[in-house]
C-alpha cells in the first residue's frame, strides 16, 4: 500500500511539473508566484519566490536566483 501511495505521489508531481512552462535549453520548469512568499512549487519542493514573481525548479529542487534571473531574461528576449 505504501508503494502505491509513493508511486501515485511521484506520478502526480511529474504531471504537475509537466503542466508548468518548461524550458528545454535550461532544463527548468517555471511557475508564477507571489514575490517573497514561501510555497510548495509544482514539482513538490519548498521554494521562496524571487522578485520577478517566477519560481524555477528542476525535478529535484528549486534553482538559484541567478539562474532564475537568467531564465527570465531569456524569456523576455524570445518574446521580442
Amino acid at each position: 500500500m505504501k508503494f502505491i501511495f509513493a508511486l501515485t505521489l511521484i506520478l502526480l508531481s511529474v504531471f504537475v511539473c509537466e503542466s508548468i512552462h518548461y524550458d528545454e535549453k535550461m532544463d527548468v520548469y517555471l511557475q508564477n508566484c507571489i514575490p517573497g512568499e514561501s510555497f510548495i512549487n509544482g514539482c513538490g519542493n519548498r521554494c521562496r519566490c524571487g522578485s520577478p514573481g517566477i519560481a524555477a525548479c528542476t525535478k529535484r529542487a528549486c534553482v538559484s536566483a541567478e539562474l532564475r534571473e537568467e531564465f527570465v531574461k531569456r524569456l523576455e528576449n524570445e518574446k521580442n
